[in-house]
């Protein structure tokens, strides 16, 4: 599946950049340069690669920002790798500025507000689930869970990687698509976690593709799922099961941390003014015992349930945007 936004059929300058800002709402709000006008071949391209997305564009010199208003509206726990064919970026957090090149590879989490500056490039880009890449753990030196220390050398493989790989789909079969999805995301896991995961080579293998369907059986079992249910439905003895999860920190840490991701996303959902019991909302995602789900929630962000700020409304911008892209990465 693949959805695609072009500009050469817009004429005047300011209604393709009108265009141009908004193709970009359903993520980002997007402010050209001060005399900036969209190139004549702008394109944005998202390919859905069932586990992944990603995502194509060519764009003129620009300032994207993540609001707060939409990072806690559509409460996605989504990465984006990112990474320039050509030109600079850079991600400005507070007293904080990361360049990226190409060659470079830049992590944003969509569950943080941020802000990223452009010159007029091309890039390509990876949107994945946060639960499919990343292990969880918190090296000191993070934004919005991610670690920016890694290795120059990886960030030059995997942006060699995305650069390609668009270049390569039109001409594979699904089958092989799926592969190239599952080695694109195995790439990832190594680039974030600074070490291999699946088999010794750190190449996709069969493990691989198992631990992608346990964790979408956990997804779609939260408020039930636990090792028992899992052994059965997988014929799995207890020893690996527990190693799909070892890089984790465990099943039972695994499951918690996606039932708290849950827990924060049906919070931030509800309609304004209609704050769920959190007894209910503790049971629907899997805790039984409120005190429990309250503690641990708290320790995961820093606040309790009853302080999150709910019902915000995304800006008209993202509304009036084609909403496909959004429920790609839903359904993920």
């Amino acid at each position: 599946m693949i959805l695609e936004h072009r500009f050469a059929h817009i004429p005047q300058d300011a209604r393709r950049g009108r265009a141009w800002v908004a193709s970009l709402a359903p993520l980002f709000t997007a402010s050209l340069a001060p005399d900036e006008a969209v190139p004549i071949d702008a394109f944005l391209r998202y390919q859905h690669l069932g586990s992944c997305v990603l995502a194509a564009d060519k764009g003129p010199s620009q300032v994207l920002q993540r609001t707060p208003e939409q990072a806690r509206a559509q409460a996605l726990d989504h990465l984006v790798l990112w990474t320039p064919l050509h030109g600079r970026a850079r991600r400005v957090d507070g007293d904080q500025v990361d360049s990226v090149g190409p060659g470079e590879i830049l992590v944003l989490d969509l569950s943080h507000p941020v802000q990223i500056e452009m010159e007029a490039l091309a890039a390509r880009a990876l949107l994945v689930p946060h639960r499919l890449v990343d292990d969880g753990r918190e090296p000191p030196d993070r934004h919005g869970g991610i670690d920016l220390r890694r290795d120059r050398h990886l960030d030059a493989l995997v942006a060699g990687h995305l650069c390609r790989l668009g270049d390569c789909l039109p001409d594979l079969t699904a089958t092989q698509v799926q592969t190239v999805a599952s080695a694109t995301l195995t790439l990832c896991r190594v680039l974030l976690q600074g070490q291999t995961s699946g088999s010794a080579s750190g190449l996709p293998g069969k493990r691989d593709d198992l631990g992608l369907e346990v964790r979408r059986y956990i997804e779609s079992n939260l408020a039930t799922v636990d090792a028992s249910t899992l052994m059965s439905r997988f014929g799995l003895s207890r020893t690996p099961l527990y190693r799909l999860f070892s890089e984790c920190g465990g099943l039972y840490a695994y499951i918690r941390q996606r039932r708290l991701a849950e827990a924060m996303r049906r919070l931030r959902q509800v309609p304004a003014g209609r704050r769920p019991e959190l007894a209910r909302l503790a049971h629907a995602c899997g805790f039984h015992n409120q005190t429990v789900f309250a503690r641990a929630f708290r320790r995961r962000y820093g606040l309790n349930p009853s302080e999150v700020a709910i019902g915000e409304v995304v800006p008209a911008g993202a509304n009036a945007a084609d909403p496909t892209l959004l429920a790609w990465l839903r359904e993920l």
